[in-house]
């Protein structure tokens, strides 16, 4: 979280599994509460990083940006 550009950078795919409270810092939003805003910030880190992100939670949701799941 104090590195952003360190995501972007890179030789091998990563994945992220942040639970929401990790996420928050992670983006750099702590104000961003609503699920369905941080599925949407989920999949914009994910496309922009090139990483998976598993957003953790009670409906843990996967993205790499372009294809979305949301394990129930």
């Amino acid at each position: 979280a104090e590195d952003p550009e360190a995501l972007r950078r890179h030789a091998a795919p990563r994945v992220l599994t942040p639970h929401p409270g990790e996420f928050r810092r992670l983006v750099g939003a702590p104000d961003l509460k609503e699920r369905g805003d941080m599925c949407l910030a989920a999949k914009q880190l994910a496309a922009e990083t090139k990483c998976v992100v598993v957003l953790k939670g009670h409906a843990t949701y996967v993205t790499d940006g372009d294809h979305e799941h949301t394990n129930t």
